[in-house]
């Protein structure tokens, strides 16, 4: 009976893994997973015309992009990997791989099991509701698979290892740190917390993983490119606390359910948080520090959402729901989930129309053409006006020909515009 529910587990996953494959065999390659076949330029943000072949390319590119643009060298070396070597069948096969990890790993890290469908199909549900983003290498590898180091990182660290491993440790907490500071910079903080309380009884093993750990983050968050960046940018008040706001889901459905917790006497404040500690110390550091640098996009804020997760299936492992009220919230779950990836999935259709469409005419358009790009549904954001330059560029080296495209409606609404002469 528990294979039999182990199986089930392992088929929720394995299903919602070719799920986020097929997204990523459709999704076009625009914008950054354009520019990230090509070599990092010596002084500036933007990448040079030289296209990555080969490996040492790649890290060259990478010493460029560490010093320019920003410190997510892990992510970004196999983002060009992909984008400039590798390309999209391997891509394709590894993110439905990364996928399904990401969802054990979720559930081993909340304590959840795979004897338990109920907790895998929570843990599916709130996955698919929260990380709404490309499913193109820039942004699956730099947020979900770097989560899944994070992840793997939390798992070992309360797990004794031989004293023999503890170099390797270090170094793979390392990178884990290293991976995205939308998630390590507030594990940083909840390490150190945990580590104070148990300074008198040192575990040695989760001293040098934290220290490892700590090492990757600061290789990020001071990197010069982040550096640069960060003086540069300036994010009005209104708009960051808007992105604040509306860039959330899973972290209001935690908070929902502590309240209902508290209120229903199942638990305390105090022992929602010492139920987690590291997770619930991450996660009201990382609110704090997102509310008080300003928030740019939903993607920044993946780290809050990701631990909110974690926080509800703890929580629900420890102090259970009532039964009515768990089974509406898992119904409700569904429905929701089930339009958004609907709707997802025309979308990407669309897109992935779009863009063969245009980039079809681009090849057989003489140089120096203007190709109109026009959507289905009369949307050019994705690929969009903000993509067009890298998919010119993608055009030129692959053909050599100069090609402009220009979003037809765009296009369209400055001839309606410009007054003609009258004979």
């Amino acid at each position: 009976m528990k294979s039999r529910a182990a199986y089930t587990s392992l088929a929720l996953a394995i299903l919602f893994a070719l799920t986020v494959g097929l997204f990523t065999w459709t999704a076009p390659w625009v914008g950054d997973d354009i520019e990230y076949a090509y070599i990092a330029s010596p002084d500036q943000l933007d990448m040079s015309d030289a296209p990555v072949s080969s490996v040492a390319d790649v890290l060259i590119s990478q010493r460029r992009h560490y010093f320019n643009v920003n410190g997510r060298s892990v992510a970004h070396t196999l983002v060009q990997l992909f984008c400039g070597l590798w390309g999209r069948v391997p891509f394709t096969l590894c993110n439905a791989l990364a996928t399904a990890l990401f969802l054990l790993l979720i559930l081993r890290t909340a304590g959840g099991s795979l004897h338990r469908p109920r907790q895998m199909y929570a843990a599916l549900l709130l996955t698919a509701l929260t990380f709404s983003t490309y499913y193109t290498p820039t942004c699956q590898i730099g947020y979900m698979w770097m989560f899944c180091l994070s992840l793997a990182f939390l798992c070992l660290f309360r797990s004794p290892v031989a004293a023999k491993w503890r170099l390797l440790l270090f170094l793979f907490s390392l990178l884990a740190g290293w991976g995205q500071e939308a998630l390590s910079t507030g594990l940083c903080a909840a390490l150190a917390i945990h580590l104070y309380k148990t300074g008198r009884t040192p575990d040695w093993q989760q001293r040098i993983m934290a220290a490892g750990y700590a090492l990757g983050t600061l290789l990020i968050t001071l990197s010069p490119g982040t550096l640069g960046r960060a003086a540069t940018t300036d994010i009005p008040f209104t708009e960051s606390l808007a992105s604040f706001i509306m860039g959330l889901r899973t972290t209001y459905i935690a908070t929902a359910y502590a309240i209902l917790l508290v209120a229903s006497r199942r638990a305390t404040w105090n022992e929602l948080r010492t139920t987690a500690p590291l997770v619930f110390d991450a996660a009201a550091t990382l609110l704090a520090f997102n509310f008080l640098i300003g928030v740019g996009g939903q993607r920044q804020l993946f780290g809050i959402e990701l631990l909110s997760i974690l926080l509800i299936l703890r929580w629900a492992l420890r102090f259970g729901a009532p039964r009515r009220t768990a089974g509406i919230a898992l119904t409700a779950l569904t429905f929701v989930v089930t339009l958004l990836y609907l709707r997802r999935a025309d979308f990407l259709r669309q897109t992935h129309l779009s863009y063969e469409r245009t980039m079809t005419l681009c090849r057989k358009a003489p140089d120096g053409a203007t190709v109109l790009h026009t959507f289905p549904g009369g949307d050019t954001r994705w690929p969009g006006d903000q993509f067009l330059g890298t998919m010119e560029k993608l055009v030129h080296t692959e053909t050599g020909k100069t090609i402009h495209i220009r979003p037809a409606d765009e296009y369209t609404k400055e001839n309606e515009d410009t007054p003609t002469d009258k004979e």
